[in-house]
């Protein structure tokens, strides 16, 4: 898990949280989309932020404040 906030950490103009069982990657994803999806992380047109579940349940459906709300947040940049 953490292997992957590793990887994306330096980049600049990401965001990086995490919100109950999943990673959430926002900011300047686009110019970084490749190294971000050679990660497994899958893209919420919902939440315009790439998702990576380590558990699963359904989330790309759900906007991504509901979900802060609901479990909390932890931003590691």
């Amino acid at each position: 898990l953490l292997w992957r906030i590793d990887k994306l950490i330096n980049i600049k103009g990401l965001s990086i949280e995490i919100i109950n069982d999943c990673i959430w990657v926002t900011g300047k994803t686009f110019e970084n989309k490749e190294k971000i999806k050679s990660l497994n992380f899958k893209y919420s047109k919902l939440n315009k932020a790439w998702y990576y579940v380590f558990a699963y349940f359904l989330i790309d459906n759900t906007e991504i404040q509901k979900l802060r709300d609901t479990y909390g947040t932890k931003k590691y940049k």
